[in-house]
């Protein structure tokens, strides 16, 4: 649409070269005609992609005839032909759709013209019009990709932000292609829609993806990269219903200009959908806090990923949630390194408040605070559910407080996991505890391997599990292993403490315990958190595990997914792994 100015300037141009008796009437005349003659917008501008089901609206400033109208191009022909608009001031809008039973044809220039008088038989200015129509996705690509190309295979987007507006202006649900690369970003990346947004796309093909598994190798083909200078690095916004973040690294990149209270590398505001095969940074040297993911008032599945929550901050976390519904499997959350400049630092894992949370098959690490780290905390009437799961509380070079699960006021399902106390060099540390129940809170514990780790000096508490016989009630405490806890296998706390260090009182004395025991787990290669069984596991550890399957615990495969072995008489193997015969 030309502006009026410069049609008026256009005209009075062009007038010059006319010859006639009068040309100041001739130009007063001109004038008068570009003055009256009807302006156009249009809901689709041009240039931009649309959707092969799209209905361009073409609105008028002044009542149109339909009788007068000329359509050419592409698009005139695989159209309707147009449906006017009935008004009180009738014939102001054009819609032209696509035919019935029919779309319009893929392309990247794909023209439409319109002509058309006003009622007042004055000529509006022509709609030379090109679009690209899309096929369900708009593509972005930061090597050869144009932010004013319509977003199709052959002419993608430069910037992911402008694919997805794109996308979302065109349909309710669409995808979001993003091919290898660096996408450098200093605004939010904003999904307001139910949007995939999927990277890992070679270059070169749109046929060729990284493999979904690549997140927890680092190792990708087609690294897509979102480097971040902002506070938030992917903002989902309310209401965008089954949205997909998949296949990206997101990383901070130096400081954003400002405030800079938090980093949060993906941020899920009352929305649902997925995070998949992902590493996510949560950054660095915040104010106040990092998160690799922060999720609120929302139901989000994490899957294969590595969230790693930061460093150099007071407080950072791998995932923050509150009043959600959160499933994380097959991924590592990692807290982060903390040790803040200046101050004491705080490192969660996984940080719940009433939230609901499914942690599978997942190794959850708390990372090193200089003050406290837990690998999971769960508060505020939060119901958390752990199996096949590594729970470790830490190992920091001068923490204070290490938790591996940490529960206050909540229900607790911890099954199948290997969950430590954490570990540290640091010779003042003060309290490392595998599982602390605190509060109100209600819990089963079963077929875990629980221990605290290598710890340097004489640390003031290292216990397995400690719980508040006031407030807490454990529903279950079978069949587990505890050991290396010299504090206290299982405690009380009360005035003054019950502390049992002999596992056969635990099973007599607790009418919640039976069958567990007090032995070392010989695992594959601990160092490098590769928990399996070795042949040298003892027995009990290996084959005494309460058979889940015939207990309607509601899966039968292990942190690998090989199956678990049982027959109702012998049992599974405690921890995340089952153990395979060499």
């Amino acid at each position: 649409m030309i502006r009026r100015a410069l049609r008026l300037a256009a005209v009075l141009a062009t007038v010059a070269l006319v010859t006639c008796t009068n040309p100041m009437l001739t130009t007063v005349e001109q004038v008068v005609q570009v003055y009256n003659t009807a302006l156009y917008r249009l809901n689709f501008a041009n240039g931009e992609g649309i959707a092969p089901t799209s209905t361009i609206r073409i609105v008028f400033s002044k009542s149109m005839n339909p009788a007068t109208m000329e359509l050419s191009g592409e698009m005139a022909a695989e159209s309707d032909g147009g449906v006017w608009s009935t008004t009180n001031n009738p014939n102001d809008t054009l819609s032209l759709s696509p035919r019935p039973n029919s779309t319009w044809a893929l392309g990247d220039q794909r023209t439409l013209s319109v002509i058309v008088d006003d009622l007042e038989t004055y000529t509006a200015e022509p709609a030379h019009l090109v679009y690209g129509v899309l096929d369900g996705v708009v593509y972005a690509h930061a090597g050869r990709g144009n932010d004013l190309n319509p977003g199709t295979a052959e002419l993608p987007k430069k910037t992911i932000q402008a694919a997805i507006n794109t996308a979302e202006a065109a349909y309710d649900e669409a995808e979001v292609w993003v091919a290898e690369g660096l996408y450098p970003i200093y605004r939010s990346i904003t999904i307001r829609k139910s949007i995939r947004l999927r990277g890992g796309y070679s270059h070169d093909s749109w046929t060729d993806r990284d493999e979904l598994t690549w997140a927890l190798e680092d190792n990708a083909q087609y690294p897509t990269v979102i480097q971040y200078m902002v506070h938030t690095a992917v903002q989902i916004e309310e209401h965008a219903t089954g949205f997909l973040v998949e296949g990206f690294s997101i990383e901070k990149l130096g400081s954003a200009s400002g405030d800079s209270r938090l980093y949060v590398g993906i941020d899920v505001d009352s929305a649902s959908g997925t995070v998949r095969s992902c590493r996510v940074d949560g950054g660095w040297q915040g104010t106040e806090f990092c998160a690799a993911v922060m999720v609120k008032g929302s139901n989000l599945l994490i899957d294969r990923s590595y969230l790693y929550g930061g460093t150099l901050t007071p407080s950072s976390y791998g995932i923050i949630a509150s009043q959600a519904g959160l499933h994380v499997v097959n991924s590592v959350v990692h807290a982060g390194s903390g040790h803040h400049v200046g101050g004491d630092s705080w490192t969660r894992g996984i940080a719940i408040t009433g939230t609901t949370a499914t942690i599978e098959r997942s190794l959850v690490y708390g990372g090193g605070g200089s003050l406290m780290s837990y690998a999971l905390r769960s508060t505020m009437q939060s119901e958390t559910t752990v199996i096949n799961t590594i729970v470790k509380g830490g190992a920091v070079n001068h923490g204070l407080f290490v938790y591996g699960i940490y529960s206050r006021d909540s229900v607790l399902v911890a099954r199948n996991c290997v969950i430590s106390g954490g570990s540290s060099s640091f010779s003042s540390s003060m309290s490392f505890k595998a599982v602390t129940l605190s509060g109100d809170t209600e819990a089963t514990i079963e077929n875990n391997i629980v221990f605290v780790g290598p710890v340097s000096g004489s640390p003031f508490r290292r216990r397995g599990i400690e719980a508040d016989p006031v407030m807490s009630t454990l529903g279950s405490l079978r069949n587990n292993t505890i050991y290396d806890c010299p504090d206290g296998l299982f405690v009380w706390v009360q005035d003054p403490s019950v502390v049992y260090d002999d596992i056969e009182l635990v099973n007599s004395d607790l009418d919640f315990a039976s069958g567990n025991v007090s032995l070392s787990a010989h695992f594959a290669g601990q160092s490098v958190d590769d928990y399996r069984l070795t042949g040298t596991t003892p027995v009990e550890v290996r084959e005494e595990g309460i058979d889940g399957a015939a207990a309607g615990w509601g899966y039968n495969t292990d942190r690998d997914g090989l199956p678990r072995i049982g027959d109702g008489e012998l049992g599974w193997s405690m921890g995340a792994h089952e153990y395979q015969e060499p």
